[in-house]
């Protein structure tokens, strides 16, 4: 799937910038990239159109919380690997605002990813992308979360 590499050497040969201002020692040296146009999966406000809104972080997204070493995590986006995955975690409570999924194409060139799994998911991502992701020109398609029915 994706191709785990050294941050140095993907900086070397790609000289992208951060979207995002990052803490020191973010991203780590060992990252995954997305070298032959992989799927990235990530739950998104509207189920039509992904916006800048839906490129926050949750440093940005709660200022005041204090994530102590978690810092570094906190500054990439949560993604998932797999369309089950993601419309897994859309049915977590605490995620029922968000109403859509955003399959991207990635290049090599928006931006580095590492393995974070979380309880809820073992294929869940964390995302640092660049100023090369531009969300109107990249390759996007929308899925439909579906919810399954309970049954009776």
């Amino acid at each position: 799937m994706y191709t785990p590499t050294k941050l140095t050497e993907y900086l070397n040969k790609y000289g992208v910038s951060w979207a995002k201002t990052l803490p020191a020692g973010t991203p780590p040296e060992d990252i995954v990239v997305a070298y032959n146009k992989e799927p990235l999966f990530r739950l998104i406000q509207n189920e039509e159109i992904m916006t800048e809104n839906d490129l926050k972080t949750h440093s940005e997204l709660y200022p005041n919380r204090k994530f102590g070493n978690n810092l570094w995590k906190a500054t990439g986006l949560s993604s998932l690997c797999t369309l089950e995955d993601a419309r897994s975690m859309a049915k977590l409570p605490y995620l029922k605002h968000l109403h859509g999924i955003a399959e991207i194409t990635m290049n090599p060139e928006y931006g580095v990813m590492l393995k974070t799994p979380s309880n809820n998911c073992a294929n869940h991502y964390t995302w640092w992308h660049t100023t090369s992701f531009d969300l109107n020109n990249a390759e996007i398609q929308y899925r439909e979360i579906t919810l399954q029915p309970k049954a009776i």
